[in-house]
């Protein structure tokens, strides 16, 4: 794929300037108390890493999750256990995209029945879909398209994860 200004959708500038705002918006909403910023592997972490430097100081912990082989919605295998830490008050998963919601919708279930916390979603893009069946809490970018993206934590086929901006793998066709 050859990536050039016709299939970029969203530049470094653009996506830093939705990340800030996003933090504003997270920072109004909630009165972060000692924290647990919860970064879903691997898509989220270029995300994770560039809004967690704009929030209040908090621990930080990653997952990587996989659905199971014959792909059974909601069902979600850990790779490694959550390390919760002691006296927090607030999780905030982070994650590259929210399509259908379905990953982000288990997970948030499976973390209400091992913690006592207030629990919250953000994404770097949420594509509002009618078919989704979560919606997060916080997103910097929303979309309601169907573009398959790469680029700033989101693949093809594994490549392209760490570009610094997000472009459109089948070039707009």
């Amino acid at each position: 794929m050859i990536v050039n200004d016709e299939t970029i959708h969203y530049t470094g500038g653009d996506i830093q300037r939705a990340v800030y705002s996003l933090s504003c918006e997270i920072c109004r909403s909630i009165r972060l108390d000692n924290p647990l910023y919860l970064c879903i592997m691997n898509g989220g972490i270029y995300f994770f890493a560039d809004i967690t430097k704009l929030l209040p100081p908090g621990y930080c912990e990653f997952v990587k999750i996989q659905s199971y082989s014959d792909n059974v919605q909601g069902k979600l295998t850990f790779v490694s256990p959550i390390e919760f830490p002691k006296g927090f008050k607030q999780i905030i998963i982070f994650d590259d995209i929210c399509d259908t919601g379905n990953t982000l919708s288990a997970l948030v279930d499976i973390l209400k029945q091992e913690c006592k916390a207030d629990i919250y979603t953000a994404v770097a893009i949420y594509r509002d879909r009618q078919d989704s069946t979560f919606k997060p809490d916080f997103a910097a970018i929303t979309i309601n398209n169907d573009v398959f993206f790469a680029g700033y934590g989101l693949d093809d086929k594994g490549y392209d994860r760490n570009l610094p901006y997000i472009y459109d793998v089948n070039g707009g066709e």
